[in-house]
């Protein structure tokens, strides 16, 4: 857990008490994600057959925008040094690079603005803006950004908020490297 977010939690609009995810619940999660992913390989797939048959016909085949396109690399944003040192570590045992670290949301969006990641693993009790707000910004500026939420303290409640605004995966700290190894296998390899 991570020492700033337990001394200033932001207040919550109502009351949100810890809910425990029954396996039931897990599973149809995933399955969502699956689904979501399996579309994503389909679009992709279909937008090549697109894009090949354009080629084919002679007829010019639209650029995508450089703005648009996923980078290279993870963003790491944790307000925690430990966290940060512990997850660079980790990402990097698996063959990544870390293009960055930042302690905060404004931190992350000015990184943001400077590199490209493919991949953002997001915290959600930062200092000032909380990880929540700082996807929906994500969100905006870079929407083929990957963002894997990584947090203690989510709910139900907000683990749907999470999803809702565009986060690829959700993982609960203390992350096990298996599920992080799965996580950034399946984000970082869509192209």
């Amino acid at each position: 857990m991570d020492e700033q977010a337990t001394e200033n939690p932001p207040a919550p609009a109502e009351p949100e008490l810890p809910v425990q995810v029954s396996q039931e619940d897990a599973q149809g999660l995933l399955a969502a994600l699956s689904e979501s992913y399996e579309e994503i390989k389909r679009l992709k797939s279909d937008n090549a057959a697109l894009r090949e048959s354009l080629a084919s016909a002679g007829q010019a085949v639209p650029a995508a925008a450089s703005a648009e396109s996923p980078g290279d690399g993870v963003l790491i944003v944790d307000d925690s040094k430990l966290l940060q040192i512990r997850m660079r570590h980790s990402v990097e045992a698996l063959g990544y690079d870390v293009i960055g670290l930042a302690d905060s949301a404004e931190a992350a969006l000015q990184l943001l603005a400077k590199t490209n990641p493919r991949v953002v693993i997001l915290d959600y009790l930062l200092p000032g803006m909380s990880g929540l707000e700082c996807l929906q910004l994500i969100r905006h500026q870079r929407p083929n950004v990957r963002v894997i939420v990584c947090s203690a303290e989510l709910t139900a409640k907000t683990s749907k908020a999470f999803l809702a605004a565009g986060a690829n995966d959700i993982l609960v700290k203390p992350v096990q490297q298996h599920s992080l190894e799965q996580s950034l296998r399946r984000w970082m390899e869509i192209r």
